[in-house]
C-alpha cells in the first residue's frame, strides 16, 4: 500500500496550491474616471465623497442635457459674436454640469442655490439668460414660473433682453416661446419667463421655479430677495441663482451672501445643496500681476483681453482713485473708500471660527463695553489670552432694541434683523437698550472667564458700570474717548490687523464696523476713531480699542500708557 501523506505534509501542499490560485487571480479592475461634473476642488470632492454614501449621484446625461441645450438653441447677439451659436468655455461647461448633473437619492437635483462671483466681462449675463431660459423651456417644470429680479427695471432688463435676444435669433427657441415686451411664454408647457422689480410686498402668491439676480450688489435690500426665495415651497426642484461681481458695501445683504459663499467654497461651512462659483483675486496676490488677472478671469482671452486689462491698469497710475475700482470690478475684490481706516483683506486675514465660551474658561482677559446712544448699538467685546503663546483672541457681543430693529436696519443699510436671527446680535424688549438685559448679558459672559477689567465710557454709563462692579464683582475701569486715551491703542490695533497679530472671532456685525470707521488726526499725529459717514456704525471697534488698552497693560509692570497719563482712572 502507497504510503499515505502525512497531516503536516497535506496542509504544506494546500497551501501552495493557494499560493499558485492567488498568483493567478486576474487583478481587480481600477474605478472608471470621474465625469467631468464629479471633479471639482478638494472640499466639494471631499463633500461628494460624504453625499455619496447617502444615496448622492451624479447624472451625466442630465448634466449633457443642459449644455447641449445650451449650445444648440442659445447664440450671440452682440458684438464680434453675434448670430453665433454659444459655446461653452471649459470651466462653463465644467460648473454646469455640476449644477444640474448631481441628483439627491429621489432622483432630484442635489444643488438648489447658486451664486457665481465673476469680475466684470467674464460672460456673466450671456450666460445666466440661456440658463434663465433652459428653466423655462427645457427643464420638465410644468407652468415654471421664472424671474429676473432686481431692485430698478433698468438693472433687471439686462439679463431678460439678452434671453429674448437669443430667442429672437434661434428659429427653434422663437417656434416654442412667445415673446412679449417683459415676458417670455413658453405654451408648451405653460411656463413664463418675466423681470420682476418694485415693493416686495405686492409679490407674494408666486410659485417660483427658477430665480435668476443679476449684479446682486444692485439689490438695496434683501425684501424682494426674500419674497422670491420662500414662493418656491410648491416646486420640485426650484433653482436659485445669483452672479455678481464684488460691491463696495460690506453691510448690505450682498455682501452677506458673498460671505456665505466664501466660507462653503473654503470649506469652513457644510452646505451640500449650495454650489458657490468664486473667481477672485486674494489680498495676498499681487493686483498688478497678469497672473492674478488670469486666477480671478476665467474668461481671460475670450470676452475680455489682456490688452484691455493693462489699458485699465495704465489708467491707475497718477490716480490712486481707481486702484479701488480696478481691484473691485476685474479683480472682484470688495472696494473700500480711500477714508476706510482698517484695510479689509487683512482684517479678514485674521478672522476665525467661533469658539464655545466654555473654551475661555481659563483664559484671562479684558474687556471694552460701548453703550449706545439713540442710534447706535451696545458693544461688548473681550480680548483673551489664551495661555498658549499665540495672539490675543477678541470676541465681540451685540445689543439693539427689538422694537426698533427693522427701523434701524432701513436707516443704516444693514442686516440687523438677519444678525438678530443668527445670534450675532441680541435684541433687548422695547424700543431702547434695555440695560439690566445688558447687565445679565455682560454678567453671565463674564463668568465664563477670568475677566480682569472692564473698560468703559466714563460718559452716561455711571448706573450699570456701578452695578457690574458691586454686583457682579467686575473691576470696572473709566476709559476716555479723546485722542489722549483713543490714540496709543487704537495705532495698535492697526499694527496688529496688518501683520495678522491678533485673532478676531467671526461675527459678520464687527465686521461692518470695521469697514465703517475712519480716523480724525491731531496736530501732533494721535488717531481716534469716527465714523465714515452717519448711518455707519463703529461701537464694536471703540470697545475693541478699549478692551485692547487694557489688555495690552498685562505684560507691563508699569504701563507706557500709564506714565504717559493716557488711562484715566
Amino acid at each position: 500500500m502507497a504510503k499515505q501523506p502525512t497531516r503536516s505534509k497535506v496542509a504544506k501542499r494546500s497551501k501552495r496550491r493557494t499560493k499558485v490560485r492567488t498568483a493567478r487571480r486576474v487583478a481587480p479592475l481600477p474605478p472608471p474616471p470621474l465625469d467631468e461634473g464629479e471633479c471639482g476642488s478638494a472640499v466639494e470632492m471631499a463633500m461628494d465623497k460624504k453625499l455619496r454614501k447617502r444615496g448622492y449621484w451624479f447624472d451625466p446625461d442630465e448634466a449633457d442635457r443642459v449644455c447641449a441645450f445650451i449650445q444648440t438653441y442659445c447664440v450671440h447677439s452682440k458684438g464680434q459674436w453675434s448670430g453665433k451659436p454659444l459655446r461653452l468655455e471649459p470651466w462653463q461647461r465644467a460648473k454646469i454640469r455640476r449644477l444640474f448633473g448631481w441628483r439627491r437619492p429621489d432622483g432630484t437635483r442635489r444643488y438648489r442655490r447658486t451664486a457665481w462671483w465673476l469680475p466684470r466681462k467674464n460672460g456673466k449675463s450671456t450666460l445666466i439668460a440661456a440658463i434663465a431660459l433652459y428653466l423655462t423651456t427645457a427643464d420638465g417644470e410644468a407652468g415654471a414660473e421664472v424671474y429676473s429680479a432686481a431692485s430698478g427695471e433698468d438693472q433687471a432688463r439686462i439679463v431678460f433682453d439678452e434671453a429674448k435676444r437669443m430667442v429672437n435669433s434661434s428659429p427653434a427657441l422663437s417656434g416654442a416661446t412667445q415673446v412679449f415686451k417683459s415676458a417670455i411664454h413658453c405654451p408648451k408647457n405653460g411656463a413664463v419667463y418675466r423681470t420682476l422689480t418694485s415693493k416686495a410686498s405686492s409679490k407674494h402668491g408666486l410659485n417660483v421655479h427658477g430665480i435668476v439676480v443679476d449684479e446682486l450688489h444692485t439689490l438695496t435690500n434683501r425684501d424682494l430677495y426674500d419674497v422670491l426665495t420662500t414662493a418656491s415651497g410648491a416646486r420640485v426642484q426650484p433653482m436659485e441663482i445669483t452672479i455678481s461681481t464684488a460691491g463696495t458695501d460690506i453691510g448690505s445683504f450682498a455682501y452677506e451672501v458673498w460671505d456665505y459663499s466664501m466660507k462653503v467654497h473654503e470649506g469652513t461651512l457644510e452646505d451640500p445643496d449650495f454650489m458657490p462659483v468664486v473667481y477672485a483675486a486674494s489680498d495676498r496676490d499681487d493686483w498688478r500681476s497678469e497672473a492674478t488677472w488670469a486666477k480671478a478671469n476665467p474668461n481671460l482671452g475670450v470676452s475680455i483681453t489682456l490688452e484691455f486689462l493693462q489699458s485699465e491698469l495704465a489708467k491707475t497710475r497718477g490716480m490712486p482713485g481707481r486702484i479701488a475700482a480696478f481691484k473691485q470690478l476685474y479683480l472682484n475684490i470688495w472696494a473700500q473708500t480711500a477714508e476706510a481706516w482698517l484695510d479689509l483683506p487683512a482684517w479678514r486675514g485674521c478672522v476665525v471660527p467661533p469658539r464655545p465660551l466654555a473654551a475661555y474658561r481659563q483664559a484671562r482677559c479684558w474687556g471694552g463695553l460701548d453703550l449706545s446712544s439713540t442710534t447706535d448699538l451696545t458693544a461688548l467685546v473681550l480680548v483673551f489670552d489664551m495661555g498658549d503663546g499665540g495672539p490675543l483672541e477678541a470676541a465681540s457681543w451685540f445689543w439693539v432694541p427689538r422694537d426698533t430693529a427693522l427701523d434701524r436696519q432701513r436707516a443704516d443699510d444693514a442686516q440687523y434683523l438677519t444678525w438678530i436671527d443668527q445670534g450675532y446680535i441680541r435684541a433687548t424688549p422695547g424700543n431702547t437698550v434695555d440695560y439690566d438685559f445688558v447687565e445679565r448679558d455682560v454678567a453671565r459672559i463674564a463668568r465664563f472667564a477670568r475677566l480682569e477689567e472692564l473698560a468703559f465710557d466714563r460718559w452716561g454709563a455711571s448706573q450699570i458700570s456701578q452695578r457690574l462692579q458691586d454686583t457682579h464683582g467686575i473691576t470696572m475701569v473709566q476709559f476716555g474717548q479723546g485722542y489722549r486715551d483713543m490714540s496709543p491703542p487704537a495705532k495698535e490695533l492697526e499694527r496688529l490687523v496688518l501683520s495678522r497679530g491678533i485673532r478676531i472671532i467671526d461675527n459678520p456685525v464687527l465686521t461692518w464696523m470695521a469697514s465703517s470707521v475712519c480716523v480724525q488726526r491731531d496736530p501732533a499725529d494721535n488717531i481716534k476713531p469716527v465714523k465714515r459717514a452717519r448711518k455707519n456704525r463703529i461701537d464694536g471697534i471703540v470697545a475693541l480699542i478699549m478692551a485692547l488698552a487694557r489688555a495690552t497693560l498685562r505684560e507691563q509692570t508699569t504701563s507706557v500708557y500709564a506714565t504717559r497719563g493716557v488711562i484715566h482712572l
